[in-house]
């Protein structure tokens, strides 16, 4: 294992215990994968839980343990002009984050200029494929959805390289609605093949 998803209970309140745990495993990596959604429009309140969670990731840190935060699209939410994404990056060092790219691609954000930005603290990437299809509710028009990497519109040689030079060592392939079809492992078969024909 070269990475988790942890409560966010455990993770403020049961951070030792939790630490041994992953040493049992030898993962150094401890993730979240969100902040609760309903703190996305209450910045004073994000901000509150940011502050907690780094000082958590400071004591990982110590520990010898990366403490990793998975965003999605609400984290580049605007009140005043600004993001909790934005305070995360700035203000809380001891923040790692697992990009993914599907969401940068939905949040309208250039991936490579947010893997810049992020250069030396992303670790863990998730590689998923942003397509346009047609609307699920059957109307005159198009809308995004997950694809298996190499199927949508990101372009991924491109991805893979910057990470790369930002010191990411862990890529993942993830789609979030393979359960969705008849049969799931096929559609990671797609991206696992896309992937060994780019021979990066």
């Amino acid at each position: 294992f070269v990475l988790t998803h942890a409560l966010v209970n455990d993770i403020l309140f049961d951070t030792d215990n939790l630490m041994e745990k992953h040493a049992k495993f030898g993962c150094k990596n401890i993730g979240l994968s969100m902040m609760p959604t309903d703190t996305m429009k209450n910045l004073d309140l994000a901000k509150k839980i940011v502050d907690k969670l780094n000082l958590v990731g400071e004591k990982m840190q110590k520990a010898g343990y990366k403490f990793c935060y998975h965003h999605h699209h609400f984290e580049f939410y605007k009140i005043n002009g600004e993001t909790i994404f934005d305070y995360m990056l700035n203000f809380a060092p001891y923040f790692n984050f697992t990009v993914d790219t599907y969401w940068l691609q939905y949040s309208g954000l250039d991936i490579l200029t947010m893997l810049e930005r992020l250069r030396g603290r992303i670790e863990c990437i998730h590689l998923k494929d942003y397509q346009i299809d047609e609307d699920d509710n059957g109307l005159v028009g198009f809308a995004p959805r997950f694809a298996p990497v190499g199927n949508g519109n990101i372009d991924f040689p491109s991805v893979i390289g910057k990470a790369r030079d930002c010191s990411t060592k862990y890529f993942f392939v993830e789609q979030d609605d393979a359960i969705s079809y008849p049969n799931p492992l096929d559609q990671v078969k797609m991206s696992i093949n896309y992937l060994k024909k780019l021979e990066l």
